[in-house]
């Protein structure tokens, strides 16, 4: 057995005091220090909340192939991708897919069963956004379920990908499609998801809103890119009345008058866009009462009342 002077033994502290100590530093400190010594290494590796504060980003151009082999230092929870040409995952990436909880994937030229590839090797991947509006998906498949993963945001305009997500995302949580092309295809998607959804971006409610509406368990809903009415809103909060959160962009009148607020009344965060760009538009929430709205903003709008002239 190997022995350990006294000076070493002093200082090999219990993991968790180490870390308590670890949480007052920021992330250079934090690298620094998981280069001083092998016992720190192990500490700071080993702890969930340390290493999610690692984010790995691959520089722009850079090219991912076969002829990749070494892993980047530094096991980081959360890993992008920009603007980089990936063709192969070789074996490095299980030792950087292992431990991930977040992959950002953006504007990068890269096969949809590759990414397949990689996810297959991130059994605790929590998150993926999922950002190549520019290179439409080909050659889609379903792929190896993610227990894990609860947020996912799309933005691809090729919208077979959400048949292979439907299989591989069953405990979904919150979804974000920023582009929305094929009508059958988003329904399809949310029906299949109504169970588990909780929070839902959408870029209209064109065809959706019946379908939105038969997911009782939401309580999150961003429709910021879309114009909006009152009316529509109302139905909304009618038909959900357990919504905690909303996002909106409201038609263009003389004073904004959200009478849907009436409708919400577990309303917690509320975030109100107006329709125009110029000047700023006026707020009347006179007449609407919620002891439980904590968060308010407002973009293009600033508070008012009618003229009672």
């Amino acid at each position: 057995m190997e022995k350990v002077n006294a000076s070493e033994a002093e200082f090999q502290l219990p993991v968790t005091v180490w870390e308590e100590i670890f949480k007052h530093l920021n992330v250079d400190q934090l690298k620094q220090s998981r280069s001083t010594c092998r016992y720190w290494k192990v500490v700071i590796d080993g702890s969930h909340t340390l290493m999610k504060r690692f984010h790995l980003v691959f520089p722009e151009g850079y090219v991912l192939d076969r002829f990749i082999h070494r892993p980047p230092t530094i096991p980081a929870r959360s890993v992008t991708f920009e603007r980089c040409r990936i063709s192969s995952v070789d074996s490095w990436w299980t030792i950087v897919g292992e431990k991930l909880i977040h992959l950002t994937v953006k504007d990068c030229q890269m096969s949809f069963p590759t990414l397949q590839k990689m996810l297959e090797r991130t059994p605790k991947l929590e998150r993926l956004d999922y950002l190549c509006g520019k290179y439409p998906a080909v050659c889609i498949s379903e792929g190896v379920p993610l227990e894990k993963l609860h947020h996912l945001t799309v933005d691809n305009p090729c919208m077979d990908v959400l048949d292979a997500f439907g299989t591989m995302c069953p405990n979904l949580f919150r979804f974000s499609l920023l582009q929305q092309s094929d009508k059958k295809k988003v329904l399809k998607f949310l029906k299949g998801k109504k169970e588990t959804l909780r929070e839902v971006e959408l870029t209209t409610l064109a065809y959706s809103l019946n379908v939105l509406l038969q997911i009782k368990g939401l309580t999150g809903l961003n429709i910021g890119h879309e114009v909006t009415s009152d009316e529509i809103l109302c139905i909304i909060g009618k038909g959900l009345p357990q919504l905690k959160s909303i996002a909106v962009k409201m038609t263009k009148n003389a004073v904004l008058e959200p009478s849907f607020l009436a409708t919400m009344p577990e309303l917690e965060s509320l975030t109100i866009t107006s329709q125009t760009c110029r000047g700023r538009q006026k707020l009347n929430l006179g007449g609407f009462e919620n002891s439980k709205l904590r968060h308010l903003s407002l973009a293009h709008v600033e508070f008012g009342a009618f003229d009672t002239d």
